[in-house]
């Protein structure tokens, strides 16, 4: 298994993992949109992509996307961590936290003062993995903070 940002042999593969993604929210969207919206995005680095790659077949397992922002609370710069998805063959493997720990990576050897993420109130399974990660909960929103 390899962390990575995607290569163009990859955008196939990564635009059917986001349309799971979407269906997961009940959000169906025809799949050139998802693809033109995922391939802007990165080439005009407005976002951050890393993908889990299964070392044996070079499927893509999962990916995490980030988009940079700026604080001025924190007078820097955040990331907003904002789509994480392992696909369901992948799941229970630590995937997901091992895509995370790559955000927070590159966060600290980039000084980004913080990672900022959201999830659904009902998806206990995210929330437990980013309470491992010491992300910090939001008492007033579903909303955590990693300070790095």
């Amino acid at each position: 298994m390899q962390i990575q940002e995607p290569l163009i042999q990859h955008f196939s593969q990564l635009t059917k993992l986001y349309e799971e993604y979407l269906m997961f929210y009940n959000i169906r969207k025809p799949e050139k949109e998802i693809s033109s919206f995922i391939q802007a995005r990165i080439i005009r680095r407005e976002s951050l992509v890393w993908i889990c790659i299964d070392d044996q077949n070079d499927e893509v397992l999962g990916f995490v996307n980030v988009y940079p922002h700026f604080s001025t609370l924190t007078l820097g710069s955040v990331w907003i961590l904002n789509d994480l998805f392992v696909k369901e063959s992948g799941r229970g493997k630590g995937i997901g936290k091992v895509l995370i720990l790559k955000v927070l990576e590159e966060a600290t050897k980039q000084e980004i003062r913080s990672v900022h993420l959201e999830t659904h109130h009902e998806n206990h399974a995210a929330q437990k993995l980013y309470h491992s990660l010491n992300f910090k909960l939001n008492r007033h929103f579903l909303h955590y903070d990693y300070s790095v």
